[in-house]
């Protein structure tokens, strides 16, 4: 009997420790990250930022929140709606931040912010 119970202990801790791992490994994934560059190129759907002679694409979705610098009014742009697109608040050679989430080896711009406009 004693036997019974803590072989059945001992499954029961494996499987708790298998998806404690399991779901560390998605909140891994799942971090935010952030990356600073100039607008090397943009698109409707998407923005490439240089820095360090590196180039990254950032893919846009439809909630992708666009905050923007150097409008006529002085005042900061806030844009958040499937109807803006990178090319609404992001020209080439604008300093950029992006944070995003990597999806397999998309980048997924969760917020892109215009720190400087060229």
């Amino acid at each position: 009997m004693a036997r019974l119970v803590f072989a059945a202990l001992f499954v029961a801790v494996t499987v708790l420790i298998s998806a404690r791992a399991q779901t560390a490994d998605q909140a891994d994934r799942q971090r935010l990250r952030t990356f600073t560059g100039v607008a090397k190129s943009v698109s409707a759907s998407s923005v490439t930022l240089e820095a360090a002679g590196r180039e990254v694409t950032f893919t846009t979705v439809s909630s992708t929140r666009f905050i923007g610098k150097g409008r006529p009014s002085g005042r900061s742009l806030v844009l958040r709606n499937n109807r803006v697109t990178a090319l609404d608040a992001v020209t080439v050679g604008d300093r950029v931040a992006v944070a995003y989430r990597s999806v397999g080896d998309v980048r997924i711009a969760v917020e892109i912010r215009v720190i400087r406009k060229s």
